[in-house]
């Protein structure tokens, strides 16, 4: 009997070049496709757009010589510890509201309520243990916060002072036991002050430093100094968006280089093969 001997077929070497010249083109088209869809980076808008944060620092309290006990003043302190404080601009009301004679009927009166900026602060984790008492460098407003002023563990105040950099003390007092009005924390924080320009139509869509509501530089404060920072930013991005739209036309025509060079080498490969058939 005769043995069947299997025959393999050996790799033809002229796809090589063919091989070689489709993972190039795989390569071109997945990289065109990353650069149409994917936006560059801008990790620092978000920061660019976020309020400046409170400034704050801690002054050194003395509790050894509380008359509550050591577990108790541990466990004031800890409670004291945790309240922290924040802010968020906002408007507030002020006046009596004012009828409007353009838009009210006999039947249904329109009034205006005169509105300023102000900055909405807020104490959170704060128990009906403790006391504060916020007071500020700049006017004689002192807030006093106790149990009944507690809701979910939150308090704060309204203030329509956000032209200038405030710095505001706030006490923490024991609200129980022998450790009552006994001071447990004390610390101050600054509010920055307010951009009255950041609302203009020119940063509606700018990322510039000097669009941002708040700020602790004045110098950050001015109109000219926006409008020259935003539109060399315009520019900046206008330059941008060209070198991205060439970067895509070259690669659109890199691609279509190696389509008729993919597509000539195997033209040429086929008329080998007939040649050779």
């Amino acid at each position: 009997m005769k043995k069947l001997r299997s025959e393999t077929k050996r790799f033809n070497k002229g796809y090589v070049p063919v091989i070689i010249s489709s993972l190039f083109l795989l390569v071109l088209l997945v990289g065109l496709i990353v650069v149409i869809l994917v936006k560059p980076t801008e990790d620092k808008e978000e920061e660019k757009k976020k309020d400046e944060g409170l400034r704050q620092n801690e002054i050194v309290v003395d509790t050894s010589s509380l008359k509550c006990s050591k577990d108790d003043i541990n466990k004031l302190v800890k409670e004291a510890s945790n309240i922290t404080v924040n802010y968020k601009v906002g408007e507030k009301e002020i006046g009596e509201p004012v009828l409007d004679e353009a838009n009210s009927t006999p039947d249904e009166p329109v009034y205006i309520k005169d509105t300023v900026y102000a900055y909405d602060i807020n104490f959170e984790n704060v128990t009906e243990d403790v006391k504060l008492v916020i007071t500020n460098d700049n006017a004689s407003n002192t807030y006093t916060f106790t149990g009944d002023d507690i809701k979910d563990g939150k308090v704060g105040f309204v203030t329509e002072h956000v032209l200038e950099t405030i710095r505001y003390t706030v006490a923490i007092y024991s609200n129980k036991g022998e450790c009552k009005d006994s001071v447990v924390r004390k610390f101050t924080f600054e509010t920055p002050m307010f951009n009255p320009w950041s609302d203009m139509t020119m940063c509606s869509d700018s990322e510039s430093e000097l669009c941002k509501a708040t700020t602790y530089d004045d110098e950050k404060i001015n109109v000219n100094k926006m409008a020259k920072d935003v539109e060399k930013e315009k520019e900046e991005k206008e330059e941008a968006k060209s070198k991205k739209d060439y970067g895509i036309l070259i690669a659109i025509l890199i691609v279509m280089v190696v389509i008729g060079v993919v597509a000539y080498i195997l033209i040429q490969h086929r008329k080998l093969v007939k040649k050779h058939a």
